[in-house]
């Protein structure tokens, strides 16, 4: 994809209970490569700068809407959302952020996903079908849980797909494996009705890093640091730039999906984010694709591995006047309040890909029902 983005920063703006918050409205077009597809986003990155110095620049919510008819809306907890403090002094920025988050999305068919992200990135996730029916997963800090959907829709009980803390393996072999039983909806497997429902017994390698971390960020500051030549910034908005680089690593026992995700941001004196360079990985070693006899594959080893890839490069920028904010944001080193311009919409991509992945397997089957 080509992408073109136009931020305008206004500032006062509320989002929930807070308020006095800058609101980075970005309006954004991607052209997929040869032009066979054009999409757009709206987003409202809501920032908040804490005073007196050192000034903590927080992302405490995000709205977005695209062209397809998605619509989300994402709400940072207290201890989430941190990216950057001012003035920039490198070194490893502390505390990290936790992972509490809550994001809403909305489908263009009227489906709808809510996710609550605990701090320690245990989650419930819910949702909601044009059909009235619902699905419901839950992740505990052990790596057990549960997820509910309905399969072949409201005419069958949901399906429960349940997955066990690891424990060692049976005296046959040797390691630990996490235990896994789905229990199919009355009637679905094998067709036709059944006085119980049918249930399933697997395990598998375990996946995941030992010890079981669920949710783990990083935010550093590495100082003087060259631009990239792929962020095509003008040689008129070229200063000595400062790198920031945040990590981002998460396990999703239920959906069996190991994340990484880094974004490395290149801050300028006196213009503010130059340019910032996102990637996410996704491996996905259970399959809910429903292309297999048993409808869910599961295994010790990815079957599918998501990249996202994108650069974005600041092409001009206008500061409005020189008012007072605007010396104390030349003072700060940052136009803006020195934001990372797509950042959030690029969460916001990532978690409506994940959203899609989640909800593209009921859709599927309820489809077929229908």
């Amino acid at each position: 994809y080509a992408v073109t983005q136009t931020t305008t920063v206004t500032g006062g703006a509320t989002f929930g209970t807070v308020t006095n918050a800058f609101d980075y409205a970005t309006s954004e077009t991607d052209v997929l490569a040869g032009g066979l597809k054009t999409s757009t986003v709206t987003t409202h990155d809501y920032y908040t700068l804490s005073s007196p110095a050192p000034q903590a620049l927080r992302l405490v919510g995000e709205r977005t809407a695209t062209s397809d008819g998605t619509a989300s809306v994402a709400t940072y907890g207290a201890n989430n959302g941190l990216v950057d403090v001012l003035p920039e002094t490198a070194g490893t920025i502390a505390p990290p952020n936790d992972a509490q988050l809550l994001v809403a999305t909305t489908q263009a068919d009227g489906t709808t996903q809510t996710r609550a992200t605990n701090p320690d990135g245990t989650y419930a996730e819910k949702g909601t079908f044009p059909d009235g029916t619902t699905s419901n997963a839950v992740a505990n800090a052990d790596g057990s849980g549960t997820y509910a959907f309905p399969l072949l829709g409201p005419n069958y009980p949901n399906t429960v797909f349940a997955v066990g803390a690891p424990q060692p393996a049976p005296s046959a072999t040797a390691g630990t494996v996490v235990p896994i039983t789905i229990a199919y909806g009355d009637g679905i497997f094998p067709p036709g009705p059944s006085p119980t429902p049918v249930v399933v017994h697997r395990t598998v390698a375990v996946w995941y890093p030992q010890p079981l971390v669920l949710s783990a960020q990083t935010l550093v500051d590495n100082g003087s640091a060259a631009l990239p030549a792929a962020c095509a910034v003008p040689a008129a908005l070229q200063r000595s730039p400062h790198q920031l680089v945040s990590t981002l690593a998460t396990v999703d026992p239920i959906f069996g999906e190991l994340e990484t995700r880094t974004t490395t941001t290149y801050t300028e004196p006196g213009i503010g984010v130059a340019c910032v360079q996102f990637a996410d990985v996704v491996q996905q070693v259970y399959d809910f694709s429903g292309q297999t006899p048993q409808l869910v594959r599961t295994v010790g080893t990815p079957q599918q591995v998501t990249t996202i890839a994108e650069t974005l490069g600041l092409t001009s920028e206008t500061v409005n006047g020189l008012t007072s904010v605007g010396r104390k944001r030349e003072a700060i080193g940052g136009a803006g309040p020195f934001a990372v311009p797509g950042a959030a919409r690029f969460e916001a991509l990532v978690a409506r890909r994940r959203s899609d992945r989640h909800a593209t397997f009921t859709h599927a089957f309820l489809g077929a029902a229908r």
